[in-house]
């Protein structure tokens, strides 16, 4: 069953939303910010004449991202979350996604974030937010370049979802993300690390005016051609992006049950798009945080995407919630989420870890391994609790044979 597109009605800068609509769960792929029409036109200055509204040009849709960055790509390999449907993958870039930074954890589908982290809006200032955009901007010398970005944006009155904005001439990108991120309650180091992993805007050296237009692939939803993400130039620009991320992740905060999943449920979260045939699998998801992750990008990364970071997986890997969660932690440190990588390991001793999906009565305890070699293969075992298992090795949405094969049955 395809989900119809939600009703979008236009409306002046300064009309409250329209409701949006229930939606059942589990849900094919939910569309991406599905409720408001676009700010009216809003006046970019120099040093960047950034598209910012709906009299952009038509073709802004068509910029092609760096590789694997997803969101505003037309290309058949490419959907709205990173991931591939129909096509070859194509890799994250090494330095979109290599290493992990401070806190590494590994990745557990119903944690990826916590609540605590993930609404903290006061994490970053305005000066640190110019800072860090500048500084993995650094390679980039157009004048379209994020960091040359200065954008003049009109007053916002407060809403059910976000405080009142208040607009500036000839300001900065950081600026306005900062005063978006306070207005709305988002840890602007969430939507920093979202505006990565769908365009690689913090990196690109091949901005153009067009690299704008679906920066954070705000109403691009996976209903192109294989599933591929189909934006709305409607919804194009800079600023029409930026603040309607920021109020996204207030609406699944503020109307959880207008949207497909929820903390503390249990919900079947797809491999891949619809049309892969990949399937999935459930997920407890722990809280309101990682709900919304998987309400903006409802895939999650298979084993093959996991063990291949940041390269790519295998036919049915999806990358955006993977990538999302180790660029946080490569730029910011700890996610609040994940779980331990660092298992205990003292020669033939293993500590089984205090983490989810370990059960309080043995999470602790230790374990005496008859070698040190038995004892590593144990720790990696840990390590790798909470992530999707195929028998015998094969991928997810292969063959049913494809796992006995590997594993030498018939």
């Amino acid at each position: 069953m395809t989900r119809p597109a939600a009703p979008v009605t236009a409306a002046p800068a300064t009309t409250t939303a329209a409701p949006v609509a229930p939606k059942p769960v589990p849900a094919p792929p939910a569309t991406k910010g599905d409720d408001t029409k676009p700010d009216p036109a809003v006046v970019d200055t120099p040093a960047a004449p950034v598209p910012s509204g709906t009299t952009d040009d038509p073709k802004v849709g068509r910029d092609a991202p760096a590789a694997g960055s997803g969101g505003s790509s037309s290309t058949p390999q490419s959907t709205n979350d990173g991931g591939t449907s129909g096509g070859t993958a194509t890799p994250p870039t090494s330095s979109d996604c290599s290493g992990t930074g401070t806190g590494s954890t590994t990745f557990d589908p119903g944690n990826i974030i916590s609540d605590a982290v993930f609404y903290n809006a006061t994490a970053m200032t305005r000066t640190q937010v110019d800072q860090f955009v500048t500084t993995q901007g650094a390679a980039c010398t157009s004048s379209y370049c994020l960091k040359n970005v200065r954008l003049t944006t009109p007053n916002t009155p407060a809403d059910a979802y976000c405080a009142a904005y208040t607009g500036g001439t000839n300001e900065t990108f950081g600026a306005v993300l900062a005063k978006l991120s306070v207005a709305c309650k988002i840890n602007p180091q969430v939507m920093l690390v979202t505006l990565q992993k769908e365009s690689a805007l913090l990196t690109r050296t091949d901005v153009s005016a067009a690299s704008y237009a679906a920066a954070y692939g705000w109403h691009c939803p996976d209903t192109g051609p294989g599933g591929t993400a189909n934006c709305d130039p409607a919804y194009a620009g800079l600023f029409n992006q930026t603040k309607g991320m920021a109020r996204q992740w207030a609406r699944y905060r503020v109307d959880p049950g207008k949207y497909n999943f929820h903390a503390g449920q249990t919900a079947t979260i797809l491999w891949n798009v619809v049309e892969s045939g990949c399937g999935g699998a459930p997920v407890y998801i722990r809280n309101q945080a990682t709900a919304s992750l998987y309400n903006y990008t409802p895939y999650q990364p298979n084993a093959a995407s996991l063990a291949a970071y940041p390269g790519v997986g295998d036919k049915c890997s999806t990358y955006g919630n993977r990538n999302f969660f180790f660029l946080f932690q490569k730029y910011f440190g700890s996610t609040g989420g994940g779980a331990s990588a660092d298992i205990p390991l003292n020669g033939v001793t293993v500590t089984i870890p205090s983490i989810a999906h370990v059960a309080p009565a043995v999470a602790g305890k230790q374990i005496v391994a008859p070698s040190a070699a038995v004892a590593k293969g144990l720790a990696a075992g840990f390590a790798a609790i909470g992530l999707p298992y195929v028998y015998g090795g094969g991928t997810n949405g292969g063959g049913a044979d494809q796992g006995c094969a590997r594993a030498g049955e018939s």
